[in-house]
C-alpha cells in the first residue's frame, strides 16, 4: 500500500544528505579527516575496554585469595606465560602477578589518554582549517553576487550568515564526539557481556527508549532553531540599519523607539531560544533517569542473583556496575550530539541557501580580453528594469565617441545613472544591447573592462582605513609619491592633506565619516585620477561642492578628461558648458541630443532645465 508520508520522508533526506554533501565539498572534507580521528576514538575506546576488562582476572584473584587464575585468562594468561619463558622464570608468584596487572592498566590508560589527546588535537586543528575555507568561500560567493542582489539584501542578514559558520564547523568536534561516545558504549558493552549477558541484555534494552525520546525532542528542537535562526538574521539586518542610519535616528530623536525595537526583536529571539535550550535541557535529565531506573533494576536483579553465589560473583557484579555506570555518560553524550545536530538545522539551511544561484544576479563574464577603447560606445535599443514590469530604460540609444565628453541630463528617475551602471557591469543587460569598439559588452571579462572605467559617483564608497588606501584602493600598480601627490593636487585636496596631522596616513572612518562632503568628492575625484582609466563616469562629482571649490574641481576634471572619454550625470547645468554633446534622458528614453546651445535654441526640454535653474 502506498504511504505518501514514505516518500516525504525520503525527499526530506534526501534534501538534508545534500546540504551536507555541499558542505563537505566547500570544507574539501576528506575521508582522512574523518578516519582519523574515529581510529583514535576507537583505540582509545578499545583501550579503555582492556583496562576495564583487567579487573576481572584481579577480582577473581581476589576472590580466590590466588593470582594464578589470571592463566586462565585467554590473552593475559598467555601473555604472562611467555614473559616467565623470557626471562627464564619457572612460576611467577601471585605478589608479582597482580603488580604486572596493576603495571599493565596503568600503562594501556596512559596510552589511552594520549589517543584521547591526540584526537582532540587533530579535531581541533582541521576544525579551524574547515573555519577558514567555508568563511571564505562564503565571501568569495558574495562578492560574485550581482549588485541587484545587494540592492534587495540586508547587509546586516549577510554578515550574520558568516557568523553562522563558527557554529555549524562544530560538526567536527561532534562527529568526534559521537564516534568516542558510540565506541566507548560498545566495548564497556563487551566488558559487561563478559560478565554477564543477561545483564548486558537489560542494559541494552534502555537504549530503544532513549532513541525514540531523543528523535522525538530533536524535531522539537528543529522548529525552534530555524524559528531563532530567522530571528538572529532579522537581528542583524535592525542592527547594521540602526547603526548604518544613526544621523537619521538621532535627527529624528527615535533613539528610544529604536532601542524598543530592537529589544522587542532580541526578546522574540530569546523566547525561541530559551524554548530550544530547555528541550535540550530536559533531555540529559531524563536521559540519565532513564539510564539510572534501568541500571537500578540491573543492580537489585544482580544482587539478588549474586547473594546465592560465590563472593567472586560479587566481584564481578561490582565491576560490572562500575563498566554500566560509566556508560551513562557515554549514553548522554550520544542523544547531546543528536540534539546538537537538531539545533544546526537552521544556521545549515541559511549558509546553504547562499549556495544556491536564484536571485543572486552574478553578472556573468566574458572570455575576451578588453584592451582600451579603439572605437564607439553604442546603446542600442537597450531595455532595463530593476523590477518586472516597472521598465527604467526603455529602447535607450544613444553614440559615445572616442574621446568626447557626453553629459546625461534629465529628470530624476529618468535612467541617467543606470546608463552609466549598465556600462560598468554592475547589472546584467540584454545581449546585443550595448557595444564597445562593435563587440558585445558582455563578450569581455568583467575584470579587463572595468579596470579601463572610473566611476566617481554620487555617494562616494570609502572604507574605514587611511586616505592613502583609499586612494590607491584597486589599483593595479604601486603609485610613487610624487604620483600620489598630482593627483591630490588635480583634486584640490592637497590643503586638506597637508593640514592632517598624519597625512595620508589618517583614518577617515566608516564611510568617510570624518570628511566632509566636499572633501569625500574631492578625494573620490582623485582616486579616479589615480586610476588612469581609458573611460570616465562622473555622477554627480560636483554636487556636494561649494561654487569656488567646484570651480577649481571642474577645471581638474576638465583637464584629467581631455584625452578621454568622459560621461558626465549632471543635475547642475553649470557644469556641463563645456560637453560635446548633452544627452536630455526623460521617461529611459532619449528625449534631446546636441550641444548647449543647438538644444537651449530648440526650447524644448533641455531649455526648460536650464530656465528652472536660472533662478538658482
Amino acid at each position: 500500500m502506498f504511504n505518501p508520508f514514505t516518500k516525504i520522508k525520503g525527499e526530506d533526506l534526501q534534501r538534508k544528505a545534500k546540504k551536507l554533501r555541499l558542505l563537505f565539498d566547500i570544507m574539501k572534507l576528506r575521508p582522512r579527516h574523518i578516519l582519523i580521528p574515529v581510529t583514535l576514538s576507537f583505540l582509545a575506546a578499545a583501550l579503555n575496554g582492556i583496562g576495564l576488562g583487567l579487573f576481572i582476572p584481579i577480582a577473581k584473584g581476589i576472590a580466590q585469595n590466588d593470582f594464578t587464575v589470571v592463566y586462565d585468562t585467554p590473552v593475559l594468561g598467555k601473555g604472562i606465560t611467555m614473559l616467565a619463558e623470557m626471562l627464564d622464570i619457572s612460576s611467577v608468584s601471585g605478589n608479582t602477578i597482580l603488580s604486572s596487572v596493576i603495571v599493565l592498566i596503568v600503562l594501556v590508560n596512559i596510552v589511552r589518554i594520549f589517543m584521547v589527546y591526540l584526537g582532540r588535537v587533530y579535531t581541533e586543528y582541521w576544525s579551524g582549517v574547515f573555519y577558514k575555507r567555508v568563511s571564505s568561500s562564503i565571501y568569495k560567493r558574495f562578492l560574485s553576487f550581482g549588485k541587484l542582489f545587494f540592492d534587495r539584501s540586508s547587509q546586516g542578514e549577510l554578515q550574520t550568515t558568516l557568523n553562522f559558520v563558527q557554529h555549524i564547523l562544530m560538526m567536527m568536534r561532534v562527529v568526534n564526539a559521537i564516534a568516542n561516545a558510540a565506541f566507548q558504549v560498545v566495548f564497556r558493552l563487551i566488558v559487561m557481556v563478559i560478565i554477564s549477558w543477561p545483564l548486558t541484555i537489560m542494559a541494552a534494552l534502555t537504549m530503544p527508549v532513549l532513541y525514540c525520546f531523543i528523535k522525538l525532542k530533536a524535531k522539537t528542537i528543529k522548529k525552534y532553531s530555524r524559528l531563532r535562526t530567522k530571528m538572529h538574521l532579522e537581528i542583524g539586518r535592525e542592527t547594521f540599519n540602526i547603526l548604518s542610519g544613526i544621523t537619521l535616528v538621532k535627527n529624528y530623536a527615535k533613539e528610544d523607539a529604536m532601542q524598543e525595537r530592537f529589544n522587542e526583536l532580541h526578546e522574540e529571539y530569546r523566547s525561541y531560544d530559551f524554548r530550544a535550550k530547555s528541550v535540550a535541557a530536559l533531555a540529559e535529565p531524563v536521559q540519565e533517569l532513564i539510564i539510572l531506573v534501568a541500571f537500578v533494576i540491573i543492580m537489585l536483579v544482580g544482587s539478588m542473583y549474586a547473594t546465592e553465589l560465590s563472593l567472586e560473583n560479587i566481584s564481578l557484579l561490582l565491576i560490572f556496575l562500575f563498566t554500566a555506570k560509566g556508560a551513562m555518560p557515554f549514553f548522554a553524550e550520544l542523544g547531546k550530539a543528536g540534539m546538537y545536530v537538531a539545533d544546526m538545522s537552521g544556521p545549515l539551511s541559511n549558509i546553504v541557501r547562499v549556495y544556491d544561484d536564484k536571485d543572486k544576479h552574478a553578472i556573468p563574464s566574458g572570455s575576451t580580453v578588453f584592451k582600451g577603447l579603439e572605437g564607439n560606445i553604442e546603446y542600442k535599443n537597450v531595455n532595463f528594469s530593476y523590477v518586472q514590469e516597472t521598465p527604467v530604460l526603455n529602447n535607450f540609444t544613444l553614440t559615445i565617441e572616442k574621446n568626447s565628453t557626453v553629459a546625461l541630463v534629465g529628470p530624476s528617475g529618468g535612467g541617467k545613472t543606470t546608463t552609466a551602471s549598465l556600462l560598468l557591469r554592475l547589472y546584467d543587460c540584454e545581449p546585443n544591447s550595448i557595444f564597445i569598439n562593435g563587440t558585445d559588452i558582455r563578450e569581455f571579462s568583467l575584470e579587463s573592462l572595468q579596470q579601463k572605467i572610473a566611476y566617481v559617483s554620487q555617494e562616494s564608497i570609502f572604507f574605514n582605513d587611511t586616505l592613502r588606501m583609499n586612494l590607491l584602493f584597486g589599483l593595479e600598480e604601486e603609485a610613487s609619491d610624487d604620483v600620489i601627490k598630482d593627483a591630490v593636487t588635480k583634486a584640490r585636496l592637497d590643503d586638506f592633506v597637508e593640514s592632517l596631522p598624519e597625512g595620508l596616513d589618517s583614518i577617515i572612518g566608516d564611510r568617510g565619516v570624518q570628511l566632509s562632503g566636499g572633501q569625500k568628492q574631492r578625494l573620490s575625484i582623485a582616486r579616479a585620477l589615480l586610476k588612469k582609466a581609458e573611460v570616465f563616469i562622473l555622477d554627480e562629482a560636483t554636487s556636494s561642492l561649494d561654487s569656488e571649490t567646484e570651480k577649481k574641481i571642474q577645471e581638474a576634471v576638465d583637464e584629467a578628461v581631455a584625452d578621454r572619454t568622459a560621461i558626465v550625470i549632471a543635475h547642475r547645468l553649470s557644469t556641463i558648458k563645456n560637453a560635446d554633446k548633452i544627452v536630455v534622458i526623460r521617461d529611459g528614453c532619449v528625449a534631446e541630443v546636441g550641444p548647449m546651445e543647438e538644444l537651449l535654441e530648440k526650447k524644448g526640454l533641455f531649455h526648460k532645465l536650464w530656465e528652472a535653474q536660472q533662478f538658482f
